[in-house]
Parts: structure tokens; C-alpha cells; sequence
């Protein structure tokens, strides 16, 4: 249980649905709100700023999605989390409609108690550290320096070894195809090469979010969507374990407001481990599509030919921390914490969902300044 009180709104018409919320969240410790409809919920944003809402989809008057929006919309409320509610689980519309208006979660009712309790210290979680960010003291400063400064010696002398075990790998892979060895070796020599590039991974992904921590806040700017998407492929084929690719993208007349360096790291990253969730020897083709709306922003969906994935890995494909434990998804690595982080940092909203032939599709919700 978090030691922080927190105000959380609950907005919902069905009192038997609000009953079994309102015990298990006041059981937890927390100041709950509870709104019967969108305009109310507005107002009660406006007199107490909860730190997190559960909201019902149908809702007299203004609907869940729309009352989610609007608050959205608003800079001051921007921050605050916002859990979708509602009866129909099969409705993948409505889904992407919650997502697109800014919720964080959706949730089928009647809601599991393991799952709103998830759901919520999640979000209290990201709360507290960005609390924590803020009002760090010099001690703790000071540790984190200490540790920034071992992780770039970590880094900086892991470098080398790395190096040699990659470099005498391949001189003896070189070797054995000129002699006859069993293929077991050849398997052994693979096993070599892979464990270590997993840990160069690691220490990169290591730097990276060193380097997120530290990281000053810098205004947002106007990226382009075509420009950034250029980088983006220039690093990829500097890539060590770089994969053909082929992209299909219409980006020319799009742009976003945003931080480009780490909007760009973000979809490197994802692209990065798309390859890493193609079948050996097939070129990843990546689909890139944008839709517009109303509200001043766009969703940009990142679509790979890549494995079929399952309902329980989309779950966890961006949120590799749950509690203490991090799910594990096949084939994807550590990175994806990182692009987690940067997608905390830069408060976009982000799911994963499913493409064609169940293959993962990554979706973004960017602001356009319009």
C-alpha cells in the first residue's frame, strides 16, 4: 500500500458498480470522489484535481470517452491518469476510441480487485517518482551522481571484453568452417555471439535510462514526422544486428509537437525489437499509419510483420515493470524498458495492439499543436 493519501474519482451512474470501487479504494487508504456524470466529473477536476480517475464509458449525458477527452484537453489536467470502465470486452472499437482519448487503462466490468489494484499502483507509482524527481535532496543527488559516474565506468570498460568475445567468436566460426566440427559447436559458437550482444544491449539500455534521469527538461518543438523517420532508418542500418528492411510510410505532411531526440530514440528502439519478433531470414516490413483528429493530435500506428503475438504479451509489450517483477516478453529486449521510460517522460500515450495475422502493432498518441 502507498504511505501518500491520495484523491481519486470515481464517475460512474451505477450505484452498485461505485459501492464495490468505493469500499476497495477506501479500504486502500485513499480519498474517493465519485461523480455521476461527465459534466460533474469535470467539475470535481476543477475543485479537488484527483490523482487518478475511474471512469464508466456510458455516463448520462457526455460519454466516458468524450468526458476523458475534454479533460485531456485541458494542460492542467493533462498529467492526471485516467482508467476506462466498461461492460463490452470484445469491442475493440471502443477500446482504441478510450486509448485515442487519453486513457491509461481499460478495464472489463465487473473489474477484478487484483486488476484495479494493479492498474492503480502503477499509476501511483509513476506519480511518486515524478514527486520524487522534484523534490529529491542533495544526498540524494549525490548517491545518483555516484552512480551515473559507475555506470559510464560499468560501460566504458565492459566495452573491450565485449568486444574480444564477439571478435574471437567469429575467428572461430571463421575457423571451423574451413575444418569439420560438429554442429553442436557451431551451436555453442552461436550462443556465444548472441549472450554477448545481450549484454552490450544491457549496458546500452543502462546508459539510456542513466542518461533519461539526468536529462533536462527542454520545451517541446516541431518534429517532422518525414525527418525523423530518415534518422531513425540511417541509425537502423548502422545497426549491428540490423535486418533488411522495408518501410511503407506517407509522412511528408505530418508533424508533431515533441522532444526529437527522444521521440526518435523511442521509435528506434520499437523498431529495433520489432526485428527482434520477425522469423530468422525474413525482411521486417514496417508499416507506418497516421490518422488525424480533432483534439490536436494524431495516432501513429507502427505495424511489423512479426510473430503472432498473444493477448498476455501485447498486455505487458510496453510496460516491462509490474510491481517489483518485470514480465518478460519472448524475444524482446531490456530496451523496451527504455521505451517505456521515454514514453513516461514525454507523457504520450501508448498501447500495443494487434495487426494483421495477430502481429504487433505499436500505437502512438503524438500532439500536433493544432
Amino acid at each position: 500500500m502507498h504511505k501518500t493519501k491520495r484523491t481519486i474519482l470515481l464517475v460512474d451512474d451505477s450505484v452498485p458498480n461505485v459501492d464495490v470501487l468505493l469500499d476497495l479504494l477506501d479500504g486502500l487508504g485513499h480519498r474517493v470522489l465519485v461523480a455521476e456524470n461527465g459534466e460533474s466529473a469535470l467539475q470535481r477536476c476543477r475543485l479537488a484535481k484527483p490523482d487518478v480517475i475511474f471512469m464508466n464509458t456510458i455516463l448520462p449525458g457526455i460519454d466516458g470517452v468524450e468526458c476523458c477527452r475534454r479533460i485531456k484537453a485541458e494542460a492542467e489536467f493533462r498529467q492526471i491518469p485516467v482508467v476506462i470502465m466498461s461492460d463490452d470486452s470484445d469491442d475493440g472499437e471502443l477500446r482504441s476510441h478510450c486509448f485515442k482519448s487519453g486513457a491509461c487503462a481499460f478495464i472489463t466490468k465487473p473489474a477484478i480487485r487484483d486488476e484495479v489494484v494493479a492498474i492503480l499502483n502503477n499509476q501511483l507509482e509513476l506519480i511518486e517518482l515524478r514527486e520524487q524527481v522534484k523534490t529529491s535532496n542533495g544526498a540524494e543527488a549525490r548517491s545518483l551522481e555516484e552512480f551515473d559516474l559507475l555506470v559510464d565506468f560499468i560501460a566504458h570498460d565492459m566495452k573491450s571484453p565485449i568486444v574480444c568475445i564477439t571478435g574471437f567468436a567469429e575467428e572461430l566460426a571463421e575457423q571451423f568452417s574451413e575444418v569439420e566440427v560438429d554442429a553442436e559447436w557451431h551451436e555453442f559458437l552461436g550462443y556465444i555471439h548472441h549472450s554477448a550482444n545481450d549484454v552490450d544491449i544491457i549496458l546500452e539500455a543502462l546508459v539510456l535510462l542513466k542518461n533519461l534521469r539526468t536529462l533536462e527538461w527542454r520545451e517541446p518543438e516541431l518534429v517532422k514526422l518525414e525527418s525523423l523517420f530518415q534518422g531513425v532508418l540511417s541509425r537502423y542500418e548502422q545497426f549491428e544486428s540490423y535486418k533488411p528492411l522495408e518501410m511503407n510510410a506517407s509522412c511528408n505532411d505530418y508533424s508533431v509537437i515533441s522532444q526529437p531526440t527522444l521521440l526518435e530514440e523511442l521509435v528506434f528502439i520499437l523498431i529495433r525489437n520489432f526485428g527482434n519478433l520477425i522469423e530468422p531470414g525474413e525482411t521486417l516490413q514496417l508499416n507506418v499509419e497516421i490518422e488525424s483528429s480533432n483534439n490536436g493530435q494524431i495516432l501513429l500506428r507502427l505495424n511489423a510483420n512479426t510473430r503472432a503475438m498473444t493477448d498476455v504479451e501485447l498486455s505487458h509489450i510496453l510496460e516491462p515493470l509490474q510491481g517489483k517483477k518485470r514480465k518478460r516478453v519472448k524475444d524482446v529486449s531490456i530496451q523496451m524498458l527504455c521505451a517505456q521510460k521515454i514514453i513516461s517522460y514525454l507523457a504520450i500515450n501508448a498501447w500495443a495492439e494487434h495487426g494483421p495475422k495477430d502481429s504487433l502493432t505499436v500505437c502512438l498518441n503524438l500532439e500536433t499543436g493544432g
